[in-house]
């Protein structure tokens, strides 16, 4: 995705946030173990490439947008991808059509000629599941952001991309952070997650669950 500046938060205090606990306790997040999806029924949308089942699409989206990244993130981003390409075809009719097919350009989503096995599995384990607020789907922008020093801190920023990436953890409602990367009056945009970040978390233990939640805020439904 292209990025298009929130205010943002150090990412080395959000994460030793979340690792020492000192989020706010005034509100606590609904606890959820590792979904383990059965799913909808299979749905296919058109791209530029021709017709694709929408999980084999997320599986190459994955693939191409952060396909190196440890498996907890892969599933982050799957659930990213796909809630992403749902949205647009919902408000951006009739996007997924034979009349305005899927891109494949980082304007939108990029995805790769074939899946990776990483990124096809991941895909299996989250499959069906969107974020929502509300009950409706958000906008679930990505972009690389900086890439992370062992502490956390953000290192060198190639892509200049940190600057939309937003640090919502420890944030509910009206608190969550939206970022410029759409309108920043939608009730659905919900923040902007950092691919490097997800990666540095997974390889830190951290589950998709998780990692999503501190992206895109602590009310942030993983669902169908």
């Amino acid at each position: 995705m292209t990025a298009r500046t929130p205010f943002i938060l150090p990412i080395a205090g959000a994460v030793l946030a979340l690792l020492m606990g000192c989020a706010p306790t005034v509100q606590s997040a609904p606890p959820m173990s590792t979904p383990v999806p059965v799913g909808p029924p299979a749905f296919w949308l058109v791209t530029v490439d021709g017709p694709m089942e929408l999980d084999h699409y997320v599986a190459r989206v994955c693939t191409q947008e952060n396909g190196a990244a440890a498996f907890e993130a892969l599933k982050a981003q799957a659930v990213a991808a796909r809630t992403y390409v749902l949205r647009a075809m919902r408000d951006e009719k009739p996007i997924g059509t034979p009349e305005k097919p899927i891109p494949n350009s980082q304007e939108f989503q990029a995805y790769a000629p074939v899946a990776s096995a990483a990124c096809a599995e991941a895909t299996r384990q989250t499959r069906g599941l969107v974020l929502r607020y509300q009950g409706q789907l958000i906008v679930a922008n990505y972009v690389a952001g900086a890439r992370l020093r062992d502490d956390g801190t953000p290192g060198d920023d190639p892509t200049r991309t940190e600057k939309w990436v937003t640090y919502n953890g420890d944030r509910f409602g009206p608190q969550v952070i939206p970022t410029p990367l759409s309108r920043t009056d939608r009730s659905d945009n919900r923040g902007c997650m950092s691919q490097n970040g997800a990666d540095w978390m997974a390889r830190r233990g951290f589950d998709f669950v998780r990692i999503l939640r501190f992206y895109y805020g602590q009310d942030a439904a993983i669902v169908w």
